[in-house]
């Protein structure tokens, strides 16, 4: 017979994320995710796909370096201030 006089529960996220490594919003064009949500997407190991969603999430958390990768396509529709792009 077992008898309990108290349990002690827990749990932990796991779930770990590059985030937005060296202070930059991550564009891939040809293999990026769809979305703009702050925190989700456009983070190293989660890009996001278009130009707009990199600019919209840069601009929510603060961030002026959008880091383009290899392969990626972008067209600027208008002028952009104050904004770094990183690519080869």
């Amino acid at each position: 017979m077992l008898n309990i006089d108290q349990i002690y529960v827990s749990y932990s996220v796991t779930s770990r994320t590059a985030g937005y490594q060296r202070g930059a919003v991550w564009l891939d064009t040809v293999s990026g995710t769809a979305g703009s949500v702050s925190w989700v997407n456009g983070t190293a190991d989660k890009p996001t796909n278009l130009l707009a969603s990199a600019l919209t999430i840069a601009a929510a958390i603060g961030l002026r370096e959008i880091r383009v990768a290899n392969g990626s396509s972008i067209t600027f529709t208008s002028t952009l201030t104050n904004y770094s792009f990183v690519g080869e």
